[in-house]
């Protein structure tokens, strides 16, 4: 990648997603027109490319050793005995169900429960899961990956309740600013690291010889926004290199494969296929299967889930992008706190992140204690650093 990018996923604490806006939806694939290989530029050396995105990977692909600091929260309210609303955009996304277990951890020490409503990427779902937490009487509510635009009468109506809500890697509406009882907590900036970071993997693998298939979803605007930035991105670290995006959205997924073979038979030269969460590679597997062919592409992920990390030991994956999710758990608590304290929301625009592939897969115990650990990004002083902003003792 560029070496501003370099710059960027260097620092001790790093790009991440999230989260999350995880989930979308087939917009325009299966047919020759659905996709854009673009390619163009001045010549560029092949051996630097590869060294610029390698030296980006590598900068990554260690345990973390420093988490971002908190800054101490006055005012935090007394939740002892109350009740938090987790809506998460679909259960069956890891990523979003690990994100619930860190806020339950969190909201725990400060005498909370968290109860979980799954939206199953439905808006009426996500509007009931709403109206039911303000009709249990719930402290607060936390959307996952929720924008405001797919429940706007049903967050309304909470927020007027005096419920606030937080909105969590759903993107920011302009239909809905922030205010007193309604923040959100935005995660698109790092979403077009993560998956910079993608790019830099392919990159690091082919060099000027990369062509990628870049599967991306729509299902919200910082999705489809995050994605297109990432996919500029690559161009400009590479001119030359071939790139083919298709999206697709969460309503018609059993499309993707499908679409997924036709852009690989059309374009028979990608190498890489970079997938944006990994709960979606079983459909990138069928549909290069679909498609046939002497040369299989590698597949490159995020979010770091136990199947995911799975399938990087088992040379399904050439890598998984993946970021701490009990710890991002434990970042919507804050962001919740913050809006109930009166403080403005901080979205935190370098948490941590950590690239896994066949260079540190072999040292880690891939269960599910493991995973809900937190064990394969480091240690956990982070859940005292938070405690201690918090006036935890």
């Amino acid at each position: 990648m560029t070496s501003n990018f370099v710059k960027r996923v260097a620092k001790p604490a790093l790009a991440a997603a999230l989260a999350a806006g995880v989930v979308s939806g087939l917009a325009a694939c299966g047919s020759s027109n659905a996709t854009d290989s673009s390619a163009g530029g001045a010549p560029v050396d092949s051996s630097a490319i590869g060294d610029t995105a390698k030296a980006a990977v590598a900068a990554v692909e260690g345990p973390i050793t420093s988490w971002p600091t908190r800054t101490k929260i006055d005012g935090v309210p007394d939740l002892k005995g109350k009740s938090i609303v987790y809506v998460e955009i679909n259960g069956a996304i890891s990523s979003i169900q690990q994100f619930g277990v860190g806020l339950t951890e969190a909201m725990k020490a400060l005498g909370a429960t968290v109860t979980v409503c799954d939206a199953k990427s439905n808006p009426t779902q996500a509007a009931d899961c709403i109206t039911k937490a303000v009709d249990s009487g719930a402290a607060g509510i936390v959307a996952s990956s929720i924008s405001y635009n797919m429940a706007p009468s049903a967050i309304d109506a909470a927020t007027k309740a005096g419920v606030p809500v937080l909105i969590a890697g759903g993107g920011v509406s302009s239909a809905r600013p922030a205010d007193k009882t309604l923040a959100y907590y935005d995660t698109g900036s790092r979403l077009v690291g993560v998956w910079d970071l993608l790019n830099d993997i392919a990159l690091q693998n082919h060099g000027a010889d990369s062509s990628v298939l870049w599967v991306y979803n729509t299902d919200n605007e910082l999705n489809k926004i995050s994605a297109q930035t990432a996919i500029a991105d690559y161009k400009k670290a590479c001119p030359d290199c071939g790139i083919t995006p298709i999206s697709f959205t969460t309503a018609n997924l059993s499309q993707l494969p499908a679409a997924i073979s036709a852009a690989l038979v059309a374009h028979p030269d990608v190498n890489t296929v970079i997938v944006p969460v990994d709960a979606f590679v079983t459909q990138a597997q069928q549909g290069i299967q679909g498609a046939g062919g002497s040369s299989k592409p590698d597949i490159v992920s995020m979010s770091g889930s136990l199947a995911g990390l799975q399938l990087v030991k088992s040379g399904v994956l050439k890598a998984d992008v993946g970021y701490p999710l009990i710890y991002e758990g434990w970042v919507y608590g804050n962001a919740l706190l913050e809006l109930m304290s009166g403080k403005s929301v901080d979205s935190l625009a370098n948490p941590p992140l950590r690239v896994f592939d066949s260079s540190n897969i072999g040292s880690l115990k891939l269960d599910q204690a493991s995973s809900t650990s937190g064990v394969w990004y480091g240690d956990e002083s982070y859940k005292q650093a938070f405690l201690t902003a918090w006036g935890v003792k």
